[in-house]
């Protein structure tokens, strides 16, 4: 499923979103955090995991990427055997990090994740 952030005045939208769900192998959200991190390190080496955050009752991983284009941030959690992750891109130029923290922030306690 692909999410857009609202367009601005201009009829822009400053990014997108990515959810994504499947069975897992990993048994913690810490476990998923590592391998997602090795995974995204190699196309986004400045990667990092930031503090664990809460939506809707979930516990979830959070890494983050920026480059001089985009900023990068990824969530996702082990609920059950299943693994949830959504991945959010923005275009620097369209959104700052908060305008970006605040829309990531409104969205994701929207979701409803059951295992």
């Amino acid at each position: 499923m692909v999410l857009r952030a609202p367009k601005d005045a201009d009829g822009y939208s400053p990014g997108s979103a990515i959810f994504d769900a499947d069975i897992t192998l990993s048994t913690n959200t810490d476990e998923l955090a590592g391998t997602a991190l090795k995974v995204l390190s190699a196309s986004k080496p400045n990667a990092k995991r930031l503090p664990d955050v809460e939506y809707a009752g979930v516990t979830f991983y959070h890494l983050r990427s920026e480059d001089e284009v985009n900023s990068y941030d990824e969530y996702g959690a082990v609920i059950g055997d299943a693994e949830a992750s959504v991945a959010w891109t923005f275009i620097n130029d369209f959104a700052n990090r908060k305008q970006i923290d605040d829309l990531i922030n409104q969205v994701m306690p929207t979701f409803k994740f059951e295992g």
